[in-house]
């Protein structure tokens, strides 16, 4: 293993100071959407033969689109504001820590 100091090893330093709060938000929604949507659809098939009326194919699966579907847009607002929060509250943090700080090393042996 080669040293920082050592001629065969250059050690590039990446610093992140800004993140945008709306790619992040967006990112984080689509995220936390799919998994609203795939919570809420499952807790309609675990649920389903709690049903007091007999249910039939077709109400079932209006359930499972219904609460999919709501589970999904609940996702995306949450998701977003979540999001755009966590980014915001990073570059606020950033500017007073100086950021996250990424050391890459380039060696000529890999």
């Amino acid at each position: 293993m080669a040293r920082d100091n050592d001629r065969s090893t250059a050690a590039k330093e990446v610093r992140i100071l800004h993140i945008s709060p709306f790619s992040f938000g967006a990112i984080v929604s689509l995220c936390f959407a799919v998994y609203c949507l795939c919570s809420s659809m499952n807790q309609v098939r675990v649920n389903f033969p709690n049903f007091s009326p007999p249910l039939t194919t077709a109400s079932f699966l209006k359930e499972i689109f219904l609460n999919g579907g709501l589970g999904f847009l609940l996702g995306l607002v949450f998701g977003f504001l979540a999001g755009a929060f966590i980014a915001a509250f990073y570059n606020m943090a950033a500017r007073t820590t100086g950021g996250l700080r990424i050391r890459i090393r380039e060696s000529e042996d890999t």
